[in-house]
């Protein structure tokens, strides 16, 4: 098959042994789980009896992997933007993980996963770890029709699934996995949109209930998470064009969701926000010191194509034109200038 595609991420001790990989290559997956089968057998024969068996199908926006063994398996935590399938495989014992909503006791028979865009999920099944993730385009169309209004914040699903949830999931994953597997539901495929439909609506079914709802809306300090991963991203790059729905991709959210979350906390829009980032951005590199290229050099860098618009926002901000500015960097500032014209 040729050289494995993982890359390893954060080897550790964590109260139990474990590996972190990424791939996007079921195949690779497969190898790495036969691998890693000859080194618990050679390495805690005495500790972890392995059974192994993978069963995987991916139908574009329900991605399953039904694992039967005594490894746990868990997927990252905190990845805001869809990105490669990311596992982890505790080896013995247990460990206590952090999440942004809650902690999970990891123990044998018990696998958990939370997909690229942060939703939870769980089983406890014995034996058997259910790996899901679903898109969040899927999930929010099918609470819509859950609740028969539309969704326009963050969805928290709880950190526990009901004890008796994890076997219709179990039970309807397999018959999911075997339609596909027998070639009855490709990917994209009626049938296969109907299974995607049916097992997302059984996730929404089988939550705890919380005050009479079956799932609640994300509180402020979601809001502020997703703030902040727009924040962190945009910071660092300035040059790329962006567009809402692209950056409600990085926070992780609906545009509704992330407009929501802008217009709370931010008090503005999330495109004002972005302009804004920038012209700072721009105002720091023009005041530096170092010297510079040219202003419209910072403007590009900064993600302004549109030059005579640069200048026109930057003035209409700081009070004066970027050339100014650049012209007032090179002479000794009077204490406390540059707070001044912030």
């Amino acid at each position: 098959m040729g050289t494995s595609r993982f890359e390893t991420l954060r080897p550790a001790t964590l109260l139990s042994e474990y590996v972190t990989l990424r791939t996007n290559r079921v195949e690779d997956f497969h190898a790495y789980i036969a691998g890693m089968a000859g080194r618990i057998e050679r390495d805690y024969r005495a500790d972890v009896p392995v059974e192994l068996e993978l069963r995987h199908v991916c139908t574009g926006q329900v991605d399953l992997v039904v694992y039967f063994g005594t490894i746990d398996v868990t997927a990252e935590a905190t990845r805001p933007l869809p990105s490669p399938f990311l596992v982890q495989f505790p080896l013995r014992g247990h460990f206590v993980a952090q999440f942004p909503h809650g902690f999970f006791d990891i123990r044998p028979g018990h696998g958990i996963v939370i997909s690229p865009t942060q939703h939870v999920r769980r089983t406890s099944k014995p034996g058997c770890t259910l790996v899901v993730s679903v898109t969040s385009t899927l999930l929010y169309a099918r609470a819509e029709i859950c609740t028969g209004k539309p969704i326009d914040e963050c969805l928290i699903f709880e950190t526990k699934i009901l004890p008796q949830a994890a076997e219709p999931l179990l039970e309807y994953a397999l018959t999911f996995v075997d339609a596909v597997d027998r070639g009855v539901a490709p990917a994209g495929s009626p049938l296969a949109q109907t299974f995607e439909n049916g097992f997302v609506d059984l996730l929404l079914e089988l939550q705890p209930l919380q005050e009479g709802r079956k799932f609640h809306l994300a509180d402020a300090s979601v809001k502020l998470d997703r703030v902040r991963a727009v924040m962190d991203y945009v910071d660092t790059h300035l040059d790329e064009e962006f567009t809402v729905a692209r950056l409600a991709e990085i926070a992780g959210c609906p545009v509704r969701a992330l407009q929501s979350a802008f217009a709370d906390l931010c008090r503005t829009s999330v495109l004002a926000f972005l302009k804004r980032r920038r012209l700072i951005a721009a105002r720091e590199r023009l005041e530096s010191g170092m010297p510079v290229e040219s202003i419209a050099a910072i403007a590009l860098e900064c993600g302004f194509t549109q030059f005579g618009r640069f200048s026109t926002d930057y003035r209409n901000e700081y009070g004066e034109t970027p050339s100014e500015t650049l012209e007032r960097s090179k002479r000794p500032r009077a204490p406390g200038e540059s707070e001044r014209n912030a």
